[in-house]
């Protein structure tokens, strides 16, 4: 009876954090996509020039990568509970006052810019708390398979923003596309607060020891620094810079080349880019469930294989003319980038981690993946301004292939030495 009762108490926790947890990411883009959205009505009402529009994502970008390990460090050192709900509390008042900002002006642009980094800041706290709270409650056995559907958190979140930004500014200001969604992630903070579980047992995991700092003490706790000179964050790392560096450029410039390339008018365009999500759900969790079937150590070479495929298919997509064809290039390159981008950054970084250094090292994959978001804009408006759209996704596809081979190269030599028995972290 008593077990019993324990396998239910695990089970409504398992799900309690599931949900907690995939509300609080996919609301902390509520607060994240409704600038891009309101981006045109800030210059015609609030006279913010392009270059201003510009200093806002970089102080956002540039706050969010600064903040990832510092926040991982946070999170693996004092909790995971404490720290989302305080960054989700720190994102919510973030855009509240951004909503409440207006006049036009450099001046104006620049305080916008501040609190939009804040902002950045303290959404730096999302990826590495939500994942340690998901290392602490569902180990290695079905990881890939749970964490691509919890993944899906930032592709709902992200087409549910958008629509509420649009609705919002559509039908008040666009003001209101910063305080509402600000309410909105101030009362999933408080939920957090209330009903979250950090895990059954914060302090131990007996699944498996994360990196041993030496063969004869593997329960020491690991340092940020030998996670950084690590073979395996440094080679995950790598790809994911690039991984992030093509998401986001899709992310922020898809409508617009949709629009100023192939004549679609920008609200249709607008729509037509939701498909490279709509691919990307199916794809976290199709490769989750199939890295399920496999041993841990085959989650890299998995995403590197996917990375392969998006390279010839953006190879594929640089020179396609037919308007047609869109609707097929756009979900099957969504597949292939998100199916891999939520396993590096989640799954994969829990494997190398463990439960008491998934955040730390999910926070450097991450950080070192916002590096490349961050100089994203400067690279595609470079290669579109000299060379034309076409050239921008010849660049990715190499990039692609690049992030590809980083993962294969060596993952492929570990795997085929590892035995499916032995465990991901043991074996490099």
């Amino acid at each position: 009876k008593l077990q019993f009762l324990y396998f239910i108490e695990m089970l409504y926790g398992k799900w309690r954090a599931f949900i907690l947890t995939w509300l609080a990411y996919a609301g902390l883009y509520l607060t994240r996509k409704n600038v891009s959205a309101a981006k045109f009505r800030l210059q015609t009402e609030e006279m913010l020039s392009i270059q201003d529009l510009g200093m806002i994502d970089s102080w956002y970008l540039g706050a969010y990568a600064i903040g990832q390990i510092p926040c991982g460090v946070l999170v693996d050192t004092f909790g995971a509970k404490d720290i989302l709900v305080a960054g989700l509390i720190g994102s919510a008042a973030s855009s509240y006052l951004f909503g409440l900002a207006g006049g036009g002006g450099s001046s104006e642009a620049l305080f916008m810019s501040v609190l939009f980094g804040f902002n950045g800041l303290f959404q730096a706290t999302g990826w590495p708390s939500n994942v340690r709270v998901m290392s602490l409650w569902y180990h290695e056995s079905g990881r890939g398979t749970v964490m691509g559907v919890w993944s899906t958190n930032y592709q709902i979140g992200g087409v549910i923003a958008t629509v509420l930004a649009g609705y919002l500014i559509s039908h008040y200001n666009w003001q209101t596309a910063f305080t509402v969604p600000a309410m909105i992630v101030f009362s999933i903070a408080i939920l957090n607060a209330i009903f979250l579980s950090e895990g059954p047992d914060p302090e131990e995991d007996g699944s498996y020891s994360p990196i041993p700092s030496s063969p004869d003490s593997p329960s020491e706790k690991v340092t940020v620094s030998q996670y950084l000179t690590n073979i395996r964050v440094i080679q995950v790392s790598a790809s994911y810079f690039f991984l992030k560096m093509l998401r986001y450029s899709l992310l922020f410039w898809l409508p617009y080349y949709l629009s100023t390339s192939y004549g679609i008018d920008s609200a249709l365009a607008a729509y037509l880019s939701t498909s490279l999500e709509i691919g990307g759900f199916i794809g976290v969790i199709c490769v989750g469930a199939l890295s399920d079937n496999h041993p841990a150590s085959f989650r890299p070479i998995l995403s590197g294989y996917c990375l392969l495929l998006l390279s010839v298919a953006l190879m594929l997509f640089s020179f396609n003319t037919s308007e047609s064809l869109l609707i097929v290039y756009l979900p099957v390159m969504g597949f292939l980038l998100f199916g891999p981008d939520s396993l590096l950054v989640g799954a994969v970084g829990q494997d190398i981690g463990g439960s008491k250094g998934s955040g730390t090292v999910c926070s450097i994959i991450n950080a070192i993946g916002s590096v490349g978001a961050f100089f994203q804009g400067y690279v595609t408006t470079a290669l579109v301004t000299r060379f034309g759209w076409q050239y921008v996704f010849v660049f990715f596809s190499l990039t692609s292939m690049i992030a590809s081979a980083t993962l294969l190269c060596r993952y492929s030599k570990g795997a085929a030495a590892s035995s499916p028995k032995e465990s991901p972290v043991v074996v490099v």
